[in-house]
């Protein structure tokens, strides 16, 4: 209720284990934030997307309360603590992990520029 009325944000922190650093023995996190009024309206409904490297050390984390559009504003949001009933939330986690692209040759084969460019040539001093 408090995060609430007082327009406070709702933190979530993921922390990566696995990708800690080896020399300093620190653990990597991610930490995404939200107004707590959309967390309250989503009914404690979110989504939570995780972007993982090739080798599954996280890189990126997305936070979204899925919000209804039928859900009340935060003004009209009757107070938690005037219900009986515990609140849980339901969480719907997806990940996706990095695809190694096409490799790019270094030196672009020699090709006519399209009609109606011309290559800009460049001086060289001697």
């Amino acid at each position: 209720d408090d995060l609430v009325s007082e327009d406070g944000f709702y933190r979530i922190k993921i922390v990566d284990e696995q990708g800690a650093s080896v020399d300093s023995g620190r653990e990597r996190s991610i930490l995404a934030s939200v107004p707590g009024c959309e967390v309250r309206r989503a009914n404690f409904r979110e989504q939570i997307e995780l972007s993982l490297s090739q080798t599954g050390s996280l890189l990126s984390m997305s936070y979204t309360p899925l919000v209804s559009p039928l859900a009340a504003k935060c003004e009209e949001l009757s107070p938690l603590s005037s219900n009986d009933r515990e609140y849980t939330f339901q969480t719907l986690l997806s990940y996706s992990t990095s695809t190694p692209g096409m490799t790019l040759p270094k030196i672009l084969p020699k090709m006519r520029p399209p009609p109606g460019l011309n290559v800009i040539k460049q001086k060289r001093n001697p």
